[in-house]
């Protein structure tokens, strides 16, 4: 798999390329935003001299066509992507639909990072016609930190300041993954300034930042402040990244920031697992045969049993009956002679009723937050299940209507919400009422 892979790296003023199994970079473009078809040109040029017949393509974006934000949600939210992308955009020029994003969450605090979807769909379009399978896209910085996360000096870092050709980027740690990410040119006093604001931990104690293959000025800059100071020197980002493009397309590793989805994921965005999808594509097939197999046999079993039982309930049939001619249907004709004989004079307790509309639609009313806003679209009750569509503020408050009627007696699974055009968002809730239990001690009333 790592032969034929290939990391295509943006820089501040040309396109590299590489194999993932060893460095031999070859420049493909020598402008930071060359024609699309020109670049995939290239590039299926250089994968053809090297005898690479279906390349697999990992896309390493410079820091400049991306933009990232450090978001403080309800941890409520962190895990609805649609509730961050709308968060993201706050922090963005773009429109959230013109964007395409990735969140790395930790509890309430998420690291955004997001592109424009009609600036990469050119690229990989031209490069997927010329058979380049392009199966992951995303920051540089962020892929050739994903590499040396084993490494002891990072492990335990929580931040990097990491300089790279012409640019430096300052990278916030939390439990080993990013939860912060800024450039900038390659001038002291910003970033000194950036980690000036984030020097404080909640804990108290005093961070730890690793200057990466910075200069004496850098790493003085920031010794001056109050934290502590380690200085690393390592390969260059593009050197990482093309360590880490193999793992990522045979799954050994996910990337922590992954820009291959929504409208950029045309085409077939799971190529790294389609070998394992064939596998096991052949063993499901081999497991429907073998399931095939044992139900025929038990299907036999079973008619055989049936003709069985059916000969034992023509049997019952003649001893009550005897000189009549069995019926093709014996139990039924048991069961009518049995209701014709000993017809019921009551009926049974254990009757079902259906459950009153009213009953739901009071629990119901009584639920609702009295902070929430709830406009109702649309309310259908029937025998005891609740459909409802309806427009709320936010997604958070979807999750909080869905609490409160487990409160009042209802059993809800996960409501789905979807953004409206004036930003309200629209949910749609399943209920199921249930009737509530008597206090222990005291029986259930008579219906």
């Amino acid at each position: 798999m790592s032969g034929g892979t290939c990391l295509l790296v943006q820089t501040g003023r040309n396109w590299l390329i590489s194999r993932a199994n060893v460095a031999d970079w070859e420049e493909v473009a020598d402008q930071f935003r060359p024609d699309d078809e020109l670049l995939a040109a290239r590039v299926e040029a250089y994968a053809r001299d090297r005898g690479i017949a279906r390349a697999e393509i990992v896309v390493a974006l410079d820091a400049r066509e991306t933009l990232a934000a450090t978001l403080v949600v309800d941890p409520r939210d962190a895990r609805h992507r649609t509730t961050l992308r709308y968060e993201l955009e706050n922090h963005l020029p773009w429109s959230a639909e013109e964007t395409v994003a990735d969140f790395v969450v930790h509890d309430s605090l998420v690291l955004g990072v997001a592109a424009r979807t009609d600036r990469w769909t050119g690229l990989i379009e031209a490069l997927e016609t010329k058979g380049l399978a392009v199966s992951s896209i995303g920051p540089l910085a962020i892929l050739g930190a994903l590499d040396c996360r084993e490494e002891d000096w990072f492990r335990h870092a929580d931040g990097l300041v990491w300089r790279d050709v012409g640019v430096v980027h300052v990278l916030r740690l939390r439990d080993g993954r990013p939860c912060g990410w800024q450039w900038h040119a390659d001038e002291a006093e910003p970033i000194a300034a950036e980690i000036r604001s984030h020097s404080k931990e909640p804990d108290d104690k005093l961070p730890r930042w690793i200057v990466v293959n910075g200069d004496d000025t850098l790493v003085s800059s920031i010794d001056s402040l109050d934290c502590a100071v380690e200085r690393v020197e390592t390969e260059p980002l593009r050197e990482h990244a093309r360590r880490i493009a193999a793992d990522l397309l045979t799954g050994r590793q996910l990337a922590w920031v992954e820009l291959r989805r929504g409208e950029l994921a045309r085409g077939a965005p799971h190529r790294a697992v389609r070998r394992a999808a064939a596998v096991l594509a052949a063993a499901l097939l081999l497991l429907a045969g073998s399931w095939f197999a044992a139900l025929g046999w038990k299907t036999l079993r079973n008619h055989a049993r049936a003709a069985e039982l059916d000969r034992q309930q023509a049997e019952v049939y003649r001893d009550l009956f005897p000189g009549k001619r069995v019926p093709p249907a014996v139990a039924a004709r048991l069961r009518s002679e049995h209701a014709r004989r000993f017809a019921a004079r009551r009926i049974p307790s254990s009757v079902h009723l259906p459950t009153p509309a009213l009953t739901v639609l009071r629990d119901f009313l009584q639920s609702l937050p009295k902070t929430t806003r709830v406009h109702v679209r649309e309310l259908r009750i029937e025998n005891g299940s609740l459909d409802l569509h309806a427009d709320l503020r936010r997604h958070a408050d979807a999750t909080e209507l869905a609490e409160a009627l487990r409160a009042h007696h209802f059993e809800v699974p996960p409501p789905s919400t979807e953004q409206n055009s004036d930003h309200s968002v629209s949910v749609r809730l399943f209920a199921q009422w249930q009737e509530p239990k008597p206090p222990p001690g005291r029986e259930a009333e008579e219906p």
